[in-house]
């Protein structure tokens, strides 16, 4: 049998999900604005989108933010938003690197 997890979107909510990094900001902003409204994952204070777009502040401790995942993902594709957009990690050690896999499954680059 093959394990669920071997399907690289098996993670995937059913509303589009993009996954930026923080360089791109500025052009996640704008194209937000234009394919509004979206929901964000981050973990970052100074990364967030204010109404009509739905932004789930994501926990900075790699354990919180892993456990959490799943259900930040829900929550927003419950919302029938146009997208979702997640900013991936800065850190790519030890649990990042699992988070950065969970979240490459789920989503793909924002085209931007």
């Amino acid at each position: 049998a093959v394990s669920p997890r071997q399907y690289d979107r098996h993670y995937a909510p059913h509303t589009p999900a993009y996954r930026f990094l923080r360089a791109q900001w500025r052009g996640v902003q704008d194209w937000a604005g234009a394919h509004g409204p979206v929901g964000l994952l981050s973990q970052a204070d100074d990364v967030h989108l204010a109404a009509p777009h739905e932004t789930v502040r994501m926990p900075e401790n790699e354990q919180a933010y892993a456990r959490c995942l799943y259900s930040a993902l829900r929550e927003l594709d419950e919302k029938s938003l146009a997208a979702i957009v997640v900013l991936m990690p800065a850190r790519h050690d030890g649990v990042w690197a699992a988070v950065a896999d969970r979240l490459r499954r789920a989503s793909v680059e924002l085209p931007l």
